[in-house]
């Protein structure tokens, strides 16, 4: 198994940190980072770095992607979403996360998921964080999200941890982006990731803007599944209407045993059953500026 040392180094992480600075110039608040970039366990929003620091540097993006057109795009952070299309009969189920508190990562609990909805032909939405008490373990089950992206299901950021956004400063939520995206293209070279839901949904404005830069659009819920009750069938068949998004979590035991009961209920009520890439309304899709007419 590839070393974290070496999985960090290929992504160009370790010595991050120094950018060519001396000891002297640190950032104030960045001499309080705790390591692993995690806050303190009842997070206050840290100051941004003086006027006399040099912050961490954004990693931006230096040229327009036409496929999308999405980075920099300023449509993006007045565009977040929280209802799917709700002009068609579509349902939008999400699943964030994943385990570092079992054996196998809860790759179990993904091919539960994924099998369910590969048999039945529908596509879903997961966004997963770099890791918890590191910010890598998402290396874990590299294999799963190799899988995701294969079956043709959509892949989200959830941040480097699992931590609420709006108590970092604007260079660390930079630098955590740059960390998570570089994960991203070690596991899945060339794949464009388009969508965020910040960690327990701790978004703001600023969040938005930053995120952004990254060519990232905020996806929110309208419907909560709750996974850990034998009521989390109805829970989500018994309620959803034409354009709702479920929020599912993959580590949690009913969302993962009764995604295929779930997926069938859907398909029964008339329902068809799509990622983010397909199921949003026309208007919330940003505009292509590479297109011409």
């Amino acid at each position: 198994m590839i070393s974290r040392r070496t999985f960090l180094k290929a992504a160009g992480l370790i010595g991050l940190a120094a950018c060519s600075r001396n000891a002297a110039d640190t950032d104030p608040a960045e001499s309080r980072e705790p390591k692993a970039f995690t806050p303190t366990a009842s997070p206050t929003r840290p100051p941004d770095p003086g006027p006399e620091s040099t912050p961490l540097p954004s990693v931006t993006p230096t040229e327009t992607k036409c496929k999308s057109g999405r980075w920099g795009n300023p449509f993006l952070p007045d565009h977040e979403v929280t209802h799917g299309d709700t002009s068609r009969p579509v349902v939008l189920m999400t699943y964030d996360d994943y385990t570092v508190e079992e054996p196998d990562f809860g790759k179990s609990n993904f091919d539960k998921i994924l099998t369910a909805y590969n048999d039945r032909g529908c596509k879903t939405t997961f966004f997963l964080p770099g890791g918890y008490d590191a910010p890598d373990t998402i290396f874990q089950i590299a294999s799963t999200v190799e899988r995701i992206v294969a079956e043709g299901h959509t892949l989200g950021c959830h941040g480097v941890l699992h931590e609420p956004m709006t108590t970092y400063p604007d260079w660390l939520i930079r630098k955590n982006l740059a960390i998570w995206t570089d994960y991203m293209e070690i596991i899945i070279p060339g794949y464009e990731v388009r969508y965020f839901r910040a960690p327990f949904g701790d978004v703001d404005g600023r969040v938005r803007s930053i995120f952004a830069e990254y060519g990232m659009q905020s996806v929110l819920w309208s419907v909560e599944s709750n996974g850990m009750v034998p009521e989390t069938y109805s829970k989500v068949v018994g309620v959803v209407k034409p354009g709702d998004i479920v929020l599912s979590h993959s580590q949690r035991p009913y969302d993962a045993s009764l995604a295929g009961d779930i997926l069938d209920g859907l398909l029964a009520k008339g329902f068809s059953v799509e990622s983010v890439d397909t199921g949003l309304a026309p208007e919330d899709y940003p505009f292509d500026p590479c297109k011409t007419g």
